[in-house]
């Protein structure tokens, strides 16, 4: 019998994380052996019906962005570049929604938790970066080039553009790695234990170079600009709350 949540191992190894009645949930779902995967996540994370209605509506809605992108790919330059033909609108969308992600609000929320004001600094580090997507857009757009890697060589020669493809692909193992170890890591939480951390990464995996074979760019443009939509969507109605959370009232 249990007698202290915090006593209960993870895999056997190390104290499960949470607290409130989130770990308590997930504690009386994990010990649910004859309960599914779908009724151990209602019960850990309080689901209703509608809630699940409306994240497969969500995950129908990408399916479909994806099939409809792969139809209108009929060249390599619609695949890489997506025949050039986004408009202004979509490439903010675009921006917005590749320069943010989930793992934004918690990283910027703890920080700014041990640091104060000055961790707003890990989102707001994108002020610095943006106008230099502004100063270079143009650049690309007017040399007509398919890669960054293929710019550099044009400029400076074949050595400078093969040392920026080696360490963009460098770079990513190490991005790619960390984000699909976080985000497996959730997914074994969400689901109460009953799919581990492989095989989520592996599902992941599968799932986004499936998306990005279909449809190349322009499944990538127009997914993420929904995202983005989404992002600025769920902010907004997030307000109410957080005002609630900290003492005032509208």
């Amino acid at each position: 019998m249990l007698r202290n949540t915090a006593d209960v191992p993870w895999n056997g190894t190390r104290p499960l994380a949470g607290c409130g009645k989130v770990r308590k949930a997930y504690i009386l779902a994990r010990g649910r052996s004859s309960e599914g995967l779908f009724a151990a996540m209602s019960t850990a994370l309080n689901l209703h019906w509608l809630d699940w209605f409306v994240i497969a509506a969500y995950f129908a809605a990408m399916i479909g962005v994806g099939i409809r992108a792969m139809f209108k790919v009929k060249s390599m330059d619609d695949y890489y570049m997506g025949s050039r033909r986004f408009g202004r609108l979509f490439m903010i969308l675009y921006a917005f929604g590749a320069g943010t992600h989930a793992d934004n609000a918690v990283g910027v929320a703890s920080q700014s938790y041990k640091l104060g004001m000055a961790g707003i600094w890990y989102q707001w580090i994108l002020i610095i970066n943006t106008p230099l997507y502004w100063l270079l857009s143009p650049v690309f757009r007017r040399a007509r080039c398919t890669t960054t890697a293929e710019l550099y060589e044009m400029r400076y020669g074949a050595s400078l553009g093969l040392l920026y493809g080696f360490m963009g692909i460098v770079i990513n193992i190490g991005y790619l790695s960390v984000a699909l170890l976080g985000s497996a890591k959730l997914v074994e939480s969400l689901t109460a234990g009953r799919v581990d951390s492989t095989t989520a990464t592996v599902a992941m995996t599968g799932a986004f170079l499936l998306y990005s074979m279909m449809g190349g760019l322009l499944a990538t443009v127009w997914n993420e600009a929904v995202q983005g939509i989404l992002t600025i969507v769920m902010s907004v109605l997030l307000l109410p709350f957080i005002w609630t959370a900290v003492g005032l009232s509208l």
